[in-house]
This record gives C-alpha cells, structure tokens and sequence, in this order.
C-alpha cells in the first residue's frame, strides 16, 4: 500500500479513537471497567486490525500481479472497509451519548444503509482486481487464470452493485418483515448468478 493510502488509513482510525477517548465518560456500563471499553474501542480496534492484516497479506502476496497500477484498487476496497467500520462506531457512539437520537430501529436502518454503501463501492471496484489472495472469489481456478478471474468478477461487480442497491432501498423504505422477504431472496439470486457464472466461465 502507498504511503498516502497508510496516511489515510492512519487519520481514520485515529480519528474513531479521538471520538471514543472524547465519549468514554458520556458511554453507559454499570461495570464500566468491561462494558464502557469494549464499547468505546472494539469497532476502532477491528478497523486497525483489518489496515494491518490487508497491509500485510499485500505485501507477503505471491500470487497478485506484479503491476502496481492495481495496488489504488486494493487499497480503496479496503479503505471502504475500515471506513464503514469507522462510520458504524460513530453512529452507536452518538447514539449512546445522546448526540443522535437513541433509537434502535433507526440503528438498524443506517447500519443497513451503510452496509448498501459499502457493497456499491466495492462492486464498483470488483471488475478492477485481479488475482490476489486478499480479496475476491479466491479459488484454485481464479487465482491461477487471470481472464477466468476478470471475467467471474466482472460479474460479481455488477451482482454486488445490484444486491447493495436492494440492501439501501429495503433498509431505507421497509418494514423488518418486509426486508427479509425482500432481502433472502435477492441474496439467493445472488449466489446463483454467481455459481451459474463461475460453471460457466471456468470451462470457457
């Protein structure tokens, strides 16, 4: 990863931790010494642990290629990870701390917006990636074919794109029953476009 994808990475999670460190006092816990940490510094720490393990899979990656115009790829997929990890955090801490309204449902609601969010950027960037053993269908097949891999996450991308906006519309306009009548079957739809796919294009 560049060096000012690291710094990037770096303010973010620096940034959940500034927030958390500020917040500690206002987050509640009848057992403050178990309860308020895991609160303030579990969804920071899970964001760090992923910037570190995606650092070093990258670097110690023999299978990706050896052309670093791929590397921005990477480094926005799981930029977009760290980050929704990040916005997450923010979001339980201001609810927790009465900065945003405290209400569960609307948790839920943006937690699934978010994660909506999050699938968009990453089917966007899907069809970019080519073989590597950090991301992706990692499958004896894709990672020793690179046409076979473009092809399946060419696909993928637009799947993904396509189940992410399913994901901002069900969590934004439905009632709970209604997203999981919505959300089951568009996943398994998924799956199968994937599965069908990947018959297809490995004996391509």
């Amino acid at each position: 990863m560049t060096g000012l994808a690291s710094r990037r990475f770096l303010i973010v999670v620096g940034a959940a931790y500034l927030a958390s460190i500020a917040a500690y006092p206002s987050l509640p816990g009848p057992a403050p010494g178990v309860a308020r940490p895991l609160i303030a510094f579990l969804l920071p720490t899970t964001a760090a642990l992923v910037y570190i393990l995606a650092r070093r899979v990258w670097l110690r990656d023999p299978v990706r290629d050896g052309d670093e115009a791929f590397e921005p790829t990477y480094d926005a997929i799981f930029f977009s990870v760290v980050l929704f990890i990040v916005v997450l955090h923010l979001l339980v801490i201001g609810m927790l701390t009465g900065v945003l309204p405290a209400h569960r449902a609307a948790l839920v609601r943006g937690t699934m917006v978010l994660f909506g969010l999050l699938m968009l950027r990453i089917g966007n960037l899907l069809p970019r990636t080519r073989p590597n053993l950090a991301f992706g269908i990692r499958t004896p097949r894709t990672l020793i074919n690179r046409e076979f891999w473009m092809r399946l996450h060419r696909i993928a991308g637009y799947v993904t794109v396509v189940l992410g906006s399913v994901v901002i519309l069900s969590g934004t306009f439905l009632s709970h029953q209604r997203m999981d009548n919505v959300l089951g079957p568009a996943a398994l739809a998924a799956a199968a476009v994937l599965v069908v796919s990947y018959k297809k294009y490995s004996h391509a």
